[in-house]
């Protein structure tokens, strides 16, 4: 399979949010130092838009893949598109061919997106996690990134056609576009977790990275 980075699809792409975010959404990141350099990576976030994938992605620096509900794969034109940027299928409650190809991307060393909740947030705060997100960072032998979001629900919430630009420069609710990544999860701190427990941490530290772009923004 060809590397993303020789992708004309993904590096117009890339060119394309990093200035549409910049310019249309002041988009502003933090602890980006925090993230390992090279190797696996699972980057767990909310999710709040449509926007989520390509804003995490973007931020991380370095290609990623994310996981993508696996009824978006049902549209061609979509479909051929999410999957030239990176997409994978999986089911909303990560089943198990979803747990097998996530397993699969890690250990050919590729940092992969998920957003834990299973569906966009429907009120901008931070939903209760599918509890199949337990068994993956259990099996994921990497580290575990939370990733706060804040500002897309305010752009584009869930039921909008279209996302509404908010200016560089322009104040208001959802702007800036903010995005924190928390310390990483070591390998090995689930192991000896629950499922109860481990869904009850990253949700805690999941809730730390927001409320730390929250204080940020103000």
């Amino acid at each position: 399979m060809p590397r993303l980075t020789d992708d004309p699809v993904y590096l117009s792409s890339h060119f394309l949010a990093l200035w549409g975010f910049t310019l249309g959404w002041g988009l502003r990141v933090w602890h980006r130092e925090r993230l390992p350099p090279a190797g696996p990576m699972l980057l767990v976030c909310n999710h709040l838009s449509h926007m989520d994938p390509p804003l995490v992605g973007l931020a991380v620096g370095r290609p990623c893949t994310y996981l993508a509900r696996h009824n978006l794969f049902h549209v061609p034109g979509l479909r051929w598109l999410i999957r030239r940027l990176g997409a994978v299928p999986i089911d909303r409650d990560a089943g198990k061919d979803g747990l097998a190809a996530v397993l699969r991307l890690l250990a050919e060393g590729k940092p992969v997106i998920m957003f834990p909740e299973g569906t966009r947030s429907p009120d901008g705060e931070l939903q209760p996690l599918k509890p199949g997100v337990a068994l993956l960072v259990k099996k994921a032998k990497c580290p575990v990134v939370p990733v706060g979001l804040v500002g897309a629900w305010e752009s584009w919430p869930k039921g909008q056609i279209l996302p509404v630009p908010a200016p560089l420069g322009v104040l208001g609710p959802g702007r800036p576009l903010g995005l924190s990544f928390g310390e990483p999860v070591p390998v090995g701190h689930y192991d000896r977790m629950g499922r109860e427990d481990i869904v009850a941490d990253l949700e805690r530290r999941l809730a730390e990275a927001v409320a730390d772009v929250r204080k940020r923004r103000r």
